[in-house]
Order: structure tokens, then sequence, then C-alpha cells
């Protein structure tokens, strides 16, 4: 028995000798040297691929970079609102502006889903890519008339009716005899025979100036010089009472409110220069018809929607003292034509206010106002299809017997038709202006009746 507890020892002594042998031998494999355990286990540092380096700070890396974060966790890593929104919008999608998108030296900014062009001077649009030097925006895109913007070619220019594109493309020329809104004048001179003046287009005849004052700060103008005006006479009284603007061949506008109930108006001169004697210019055209605005009501107010169409028989033959003035759709009339500073506007109405009426076709020059200006200076409501002209001081203005005659703008030696003559407080009184149609309003509706017919 002794002899099996002494084997019994010895044996449980190996296996013990041999477990710490075991185990000494493991702790020798696991830790081994620093530099063998650091060529083991090295992690490689990951690092930032060109996404914005010079901004990333803290634990940016940690947080955004080996792992997602939020809008809110890289706020707090930047604590700055523009570097925040600059790092987050190229970490969402990437950096918009790589591909370099912004032309003519524009600078792009990253967005999300999207980029941001800042133009230099001189550029707009998306990328850039629109010079505002070809545009209709600057100078009317240099068109003699009219401007249509391109994205290609900057702008296109086009011609009102009865002129062409010059070899130019930018200006205009007539190619008809008679085009509109082109005036030939002629000198006054009383030994002269101004009916044999040259009926050549090209050619202009400069007047002599007449310094003499006559309607409100107006003047005499000179036979021819207004070719489109017309003077509207009453059947009833053997007078005129109103003006009018030759349209073409066939037609006549003027203001509705000159169309009472009780006025026949059967005869519209073209070619009147002075009321009082015949020059041998003067033609005279039957009404055959009257058509006022759709919306044109007078018991509801006289002056708004003031504009109507007179069809004569027979048709006018266009002269040197009788040709029509042109029309322009909204863009340029408003765009260019009201921003081009002053504009003429004629008539045989009184001198004065109450005072007495001329022999001769009187003109004035007179300043657009703008229309908070225009709105403020009278309790009358100045409607969107009206707008003012005139000065402050009261030294300029229409008068009575000037309704329905012509507010004219002049472009680059064309003449066209801005607006006609309505209403106002007075004549050249202090702190009021004169109220006009603003025929761009009307010029679809002025189109299709006068081709209808």
């Amino acid at each position: 028995f002794k002899t099996v507890v002494l084997i019994f020892i010895i044996v449980t002594n190996l296996l013990a000798i041999l477990i710490m042998l075991y185990v000494v031998n493991s702790l020798v494999i696991v830790f081994i040297p620093r530099r063998s355990a650091d060529s083991i286990l090295h992690r490689s540092k990951r690092y930032n691929s060109g996404l914005l380096e010079e901004i990333l700070q803290g634990n940016l890396e940690r947080e955004c970079i080996e792992e997602s974060c939020t809008l809110e966790e890289a706020r707090e890593i930047f604590e700055n609102f523009e570097q925040t929104n600059k790092f987050w919008n190229q970490y969402v999608d990437g950096d918009q502006c790589q591909s370099n998108l912004c032309l003519n030296n524009g600078s792009c900014e990253d967005g999300i889903n999207s980029y941001t062009c800042w133009c230099t001077s001189g550029f707009k649009g998306k990328n850039c890519e629109i010079d505002v030097s070809k545009m209709c925006s600057y100078e009317n895109g240099g068109c003699g008339q009219f401007c249509n913007n391109d994205l290609v070619q900057g702008s296109i220019c086009s011609c009102v009716h009865g002129y062409k594109l010059a070899e130019d493309a930018k200006s205009c020329e007539p190619e008809v005899p008679y085009p509109c809104g082109k005036v030939i004048r002629h000198s006054l001179d009383t030994n002269t025979n101004v009916a044999s003046a040259t009926l050549e287009n090209n050619k202009e005849i400069v007047p002599i100036v007449n310094k003499d004052t006559r309607i409100v700060g107006g003047h005499d103008s000179f036979p021819g010089e207004i070719p489109w005006q017309v003077h509207l006479i009453s059947n009833n009284f053997k007078c005129g009472f109103c003006g009018g603007s030759i349209i073409n061949e066939n037609w006549v506008v003027t203001a509705a409110h000159c169309l009472r109930p009780n006025e026949n108006i059967t005869v519209v001169v073209v070619g009147e220069f002075e009321t009082e004697k015949e020059e041998g210019t003067e033609k005279y055209h039957d009404v055959i018809n009257v058509i006022k605005f759709p919306k044109y009501n007078a018991s509801e107010n006289k002056y708004n929607h003031d504009i109507a169409l007179l069809q004569l028989k027979p048709p006018i033959e266009f002269n040197d003292y009788a040709l029509p003035i042109c029309l322009a759709d909204s863009a340029f009339t408003e765009d260019v034509l009201m921003k081009s500073g002053t504009a003429t506007v004629s008539g045989w109405g009184r001198l004065a206010s109450g005072g007495p009426q001329p022999y001769k076709l009187q003109k004035v020059e007179l300043p657009y106002v703008e229309r908070t200006q225009c709105m403020s200076s009278s309790k009358v409501m100045v409607h969107h299809n009206m707008f003012c002209s005139g000065v402050r001081e009261g030294s300029k203005d229409a008068c009575q017997g000037d309704s329905g005659g012509p507010h004219a703008t002049n472009f680059n030696g064309i003449w066209f038709l801005t607006g006609i003559v309505s209403w106002g407080e007075g004549c050249a009184a202090e702190g009021k202006y004169g109220v006009y149609t603003k025929v761009s309003r009307y010029y679809k509706w002025i189109n299709h009746v006068t081709r209808g017919f």
C-alpha cells in the first residue's frame, strides 16, 4: 500500500512539473520583445486622400473618415459654421466643383447635389456662360431696333415692319418707300413751296429752329415733322377737337374718351399743319368704323383703357406729310423706349388751361416720370395701363384738345408710339403730370384689329 501511495505522489509531481513547463513555454511565446510585437501588431494608419486636409483637426478622422458621422458631430469638430458646411457638402456626395464647371474665370462653391458659380464681372448664368455685353439688357444688345436673347449668339436683332436688317446684322434699313416712324423734315420758308420738298426717304432736310415758345413750354412744329399726327373733325361743330396717330394706311389710333356719343366724327385730316389755311398737304378721310377697347366703360372710368381705333376710307396714300408711326411690343417699349429719358407730345390743344388754341401744330418734349412719383402726385387712381410724363415744376404739359394725340419716343432716329394723350389735372399745374394711355399694354389688340380687316 505504501508503495502505491509513493508512486501516486511521484506521478502527481511529474504532472505538476509538466504543467508548469507548458505554462512557462506559453508565456515565452506571448511576451515577445516589443519590436517583434510591433512588427506583428502594426496597424497601418489611414490617411486623407486630399479631402480638405488643410482643415482636418481634432478627431475628425476617427469620427467621420473611419466611421460615419452626422452633421451635428461635424459641427462639434469644426466649431465653425462655414468650415462645417464646406466639409459637409463634400462629405455627403463628393466635390461637385472638381469638373471645373464654372466658365470665364468664375469660382465654384460646392453644395449637396448642387454647386454655385460666382461669376466675374460681365458674365452671368448657371455656369457663367453668358456674356452680358452681348445680351439685350446691355445697350439693347447693340441692335438698332428689336433684340432677342440667345444663349449661343448672345443676342439676335430684328426690325419693325417696313425695315430689314443691314449687313451688320444689327442696324435696320428701310425696305419700303415710306416706312413707319422715319421723318423727312422741311424748313419753314415762306418763299418755298413746302409741298415740293424732296420725297427721298434717306435725305433729311434740317429745319430752321423756331424759338417762339408756345403751349406750356412747347413750340411750333414744322410741316412734315410729325407726319403721323392726325386731326379729328367733328361733323356737329365743323372743327377739330382731338388728335390721333396713323397706324397704317387704313387705321388711326386715338383716345376712347374723345368718341363721345353725341360726337359725330366723319372726317380725319392727315398731313395737317396749320388749321387756318390750306397748304396742299391735307387729305380728308371718312371714318367708317369705330372700335373702342372691349374693356373701356366710360360710365365706370372715363380714362381707364382709354384707347380706340378708327378705320378710314379711302386708305391713306403715304407721303412726306402723312406716314405711320411705329409700334413695338411691350418688352421693347417698356424696357427700352420708356427708359430712354424723354418723349415728344404734339397736338393743336390749348396753349394754356382755358386759353386759346393754336393754328399751327405744337410739340413739347417731356420726360418720363417714375411710377411711384406719378401715383403720389394725384388722388385719382393711376392704373397700370397708364403712365405719367411731364415736369413737376409745371412748365410743360399737354392741354385740352391734345387728347388722343401721340406720345412718341425716338430710338436711333425712328419714332415709336409709346402713349396716347389721355388726362391730367389742369394743364402744367405745379406738382402735377400729364397721364397717358400705355400703348404697350394694347399692342396685341391693335395688331389683331388692324390686321383682321
